[in-house]
């Protein structure tokens, strides 16, 4: 083949190109990434909101915890007890199956995407410690109550 020439290397001349992308596959791809970035930020707000609604459950278990904030001595108003009283368990629930079925979600895109990976698994695991903080908050005080030989959710009427 003489120098210059591309060819197929059969003697007929054809010449080689690179293959070249169709638009579809061009516009899939962009299509992917933009799902991907769409996905990755609706898990990164997400877990923000589950870090929000774990920190508020570590002010109610202090709350609850406290002796002085069931009784009028510590001046705290009586909405804010119902609140506490009514919803504490309920946001329990809801914090811990969220987080436990976001968890799911970020580590099943592991093998699809690792950019907002390392983002949502740092956010995933202070979401994880705050509400074990919560957890660890009411139950040490429960044991403190069973020690101490009083009911397991102990609340004074008055002080």
């Amino acid at each position: 083949m003489p120098e210059g020439k591309i060819g197929n290397g059969r003697g007929n001349g054809a010449a080689q190109y690179p293959p070249q992308r169709r638009w579809a596959d061009v516009h899939s791809d962009a299509q992917d990434t933009h799902a991907e970035i769409l996905t990755g930020t609706g898990l990164l707000l997400a877990t923000l909101l589950i870090m929000v609604l774990s920190a508020v459950l570590v002010w109610f278990a202090i709350l609850r915890e406290n002796q002085v904030f069931w009784t009028n001595a510590g001046g705290y108003p009586i909405w804010l007890r119902d609140l506490v009283l009514w919803t504490y368990i309920p946001l329990l629930g809801v914090a811990g199956l969220s987080l436990m079925a976001l968890s799911m979600a970020c580590f099943s895109r592991i093998c699809r995407s690792k950019r907002f990976f390392a983002v949502e698994g740092l956010l995933l695991l202070m979401c994880w410690a705050v509400l074990a903080t919560s957890g660890y908050i009411a139950f040490s005080n429960n044991i403190v109550n069973i020690i101490e030989g009083r009911d397991l959710h102990y609340h004074p009427s008055s002080l």
